[in-house]
């Protein structure tokens, strides 16, 4: 049968299934509010708050403070969200999701890993911010992601 009902009752629906309608229909970015990014000297705050990547949608259950020893005395250092489905699943704790920091001398860094997860790839990266580091220390801020839109177009309504 070619046909398969996901949102119904006794059905077994996967997070692939989720993942692939919300990638199709909404871009990566914050959900509502929250996810706040903030900084000292040596570390990055992630506020509370949901964000999606490829359609897989994240919470950040409380503030998540990322230590940050730089590997430059003045550059820039990326934040970036890895989801790597390699890794076990978990009902609690990070599993499949985790941070990661690079760094580059300017703004411009290499390219994201951003395999169909959805697909047959295994592993999607979103950059959360991009921070400064003068003289062996962060900052502050010079991008962050933004909020996630809603494709209206790829729901049958017209563009906003």
């Amino acid at each position: 049968m070619a046909l398969n009902g996901l949102i119904f009752d006794r059905r077994n629906n996967t997070a692939k299934n989720w993942r692939s309608i919300l990638a199709e229909i909404m871009g990566d970015g914050i959900i509502g509010s929250g996810c706040e990014v903030t900084s000292t000297s040596n570390s990055i705050t992630v506020g509370g708050g949901h964000f999606i990547l490829k359609g897989a949608v994240i919470e950040n259950n409380g503030a998540d403070t990322i230590p940050v020893t730089p590997t430059l005395t003045d550059g820039y250092v990326r934040l970036i969200c890895r989801i790597d489905l390699t890794q076990e699943a978990s009902e609690t704790g990070p599993g499949q999701v985790g941070w990661v920091t690079d760094f580059s001398a300017t703004p411009t860094f290499p390219a994201l890993v951003q395999e169909d997860i959805n697909g047959t790839g295994s592993v999607y990266e979103g950059e959360i911010a991009v921070l400064q580091i003068v003289s062996g220390n962060i900052t502050g801020i010079t991008r962050q992601i933004g909020a996630a839109e809603i494709d209206a177009q790829k729901l049958g309504g017209k563009a906003a």
